[in-house]
């Protein structure tokens, strides 16, 4: 099996699109604003969220292991977007950030790389910051269903369990509870 590193080498972020209307509606939830604040991505991707923080204020930063991300041309600011293997590197900024976020990053770090990923998040974190991490517990298959209906919540019943990705792709499902212990346990 690939590393994550190795495995997303090869893939070219998609320009388009827009940024992830989940995170701003959780952010808007928790009444946050992001106008000057400080805010880090890890895993950014194709940069869509970042640009859209940028957009309402925020200074933004960005930390990637794809390095084809790097060449987004709508970061204003490069010196701020930065390769960084999440679990493995320290946050190469020498700042404390208000919001530090990842969406979908940790499900690829094992359990060291976990312990370490939030240790440095917490040394990286104002006193009153923010961390959100967002992670998918599992795949839902389901099989035969007519997408022209009205959503029928019983299909979830029927759903099973099992990984719809590829075999070669490193990702790995963590329960949520998973998470949280860890992050208590490491600041």
């Amino acid at each position: 099996m690939l590393d994550a590193y190795d495995y997303y080498q090869n893939i070219i972020p998609n320009k388009n699109g827009c940024a992830n209307p989940s995170f701003f509606r959780l952010l808007n939830k928790l009444k946050f604003e992001l106008y000057e604040k400080t805010i880090l991505e890890i895993g950014f991707n194709n940069g869509k969220d970042l640009i859209e923080c940028e957009k309402r204020g925020a200074y933004i930063y960005g930390l990637e292991i794809n390095k084809n991300a790097l060449e987004n041309p709508c970061f204003k600011k490069k010196a701020n977007i930065k390769f960084s293997k999440a679990g493995e590197d320290k946050i190469p900024f020498d700042k404390n950030f208000d919001l530090i976020y990842s969406i979908g990053t940790v499900c690829y770090l094992n359990r060291d790389q976990l312990c370490f990923f939030f240790e440095d998040l917490g040394d990286n974190l104002k006193k009153d910051g923010l961390i959100i991490i967002q992670i998918p517990e599992n795949d839902i298959f389901i099989e035969n269903t007519n997408l022209n209906e009205n959503l029928n919540l019983e299909v979830f019943q029927k759903s099973e369990f099992k990984r719809i990705d590829s075999l070669n792709n490193p990702y790995r499902f963590i329960e949520s509870k998973e998470i949280i212990e860890t992050a208590n346990l490491n600041n």
